[in-house]
């Protein structure tokens, strides 16, 4: 059951790797699109969107 929030988790470390996962569909970590180069320019645009929110509500 869905609580209208979305399953993705950002984890980004001092060293900047990068881990994403989709916990609707990943529920237990298993596959991380972010190392496949396919899927950058996809995670870049996710990565940017997290920052603009957190600069709305944390800076």
């Amino acid at each position: 059951m869905s609580d209208g929030r979305p399953n993705v988790l950002f984890v980004v470390s001092g060293e900047q790797e990068h881990e994403k996962y989709d916990h609707g569909e990943d529920p237990h970590e298993m596959v991380n699109p972010a190392g496949d180069p396919g899927s950058h320019r996809k995670l870049c645009g996710l990565f940017e969107r997290l920052r603009a929110q957190e600069a709305l509500h944390f800076d």
